[in-house]
């Protein structure tokens, strides 16, 4: 039988995919990688949001409100980790290895990688069977394999292993072992 149910996201998760895609085009990328959500989720803690959210919005109150509780969170973790997302983010500059493409106009699309992160955003919100709040997306980004992402880690003295102990903390709670998800397909591109 064919499961057609989507998992829910948050409006704060969509101010993170939108941060992201922003990450990717001034680092002159043609697809949204997990390094560029995580350099999103850092600079989440920083952004005005009031002045970001639209003011247009008829429920703006209640998305303003659940994106500055998430922040919130992001911010809490970040600093029981010891992680200063602006200069985490002064990093961006470490060489890599470009793509071949360089990113055109419109909405930029995620890397396989990006993908296999939300797909297992998704996982770890279904275990708590939540919406897909940003706290996930972060779980997600610490348990796949990145050497970019490690490099960043190294150069910020970040521990990456502290960060993980955190977030899984604040995600699953206690008792939950936290292993990379399979590479279910994600609900949303």
């Amino acid at each position: 039988m064919r499961n057609d149910h989507k998992a829910r996201h948050s409006r704060s998760l969509y101010l993170i995919w939108q941060l992201a895609e922003l990450e990717a085009r001034r680092l002159d990328s043609p697809v949204i990688k997990p390094l560029h959500l995580l350099l999103a989720l850092s600079k989440s803690v920083d952004v005005g949001l009031p002045s970001i959210v639209s003011k247009e919005l008829s429920n703006r109150d209640a998305v303003l409100e659940e994106c500055l509780r998430e922040v919130r969170r992001l911010r809490s973790l970040f600093s029981a980790a010891g992680l200063n997302g602006a200069i985490f983010r002064s990093l961006r500059c470490i060489p890599t290895k470009q793509d071949a493409l360089v990113s055109g106009p419109g909405a930029l699309h995620r890397s396989r990688a990006a993908m296999e992160v939300f797909a297992a955003a998704e996982h770890y919100a279904g275990l708590r069977k939540c919406v897909v709040y940003p706290v996930y997306l972060l779980l997600a980004v610490l348990c796949t394999e990145d050497p970019q992402r490690d490099l960043v880690f190294k150069e910020t003295g970040v521990s990456r292993e502290r960060l993980h102990e955190v977030v899984v903390q604040a995600a699953l709670g206690q008792g939950f072992p936290v292993v990379a998800a399979g590479n279910e397909a994600a609900g949303w591109n």
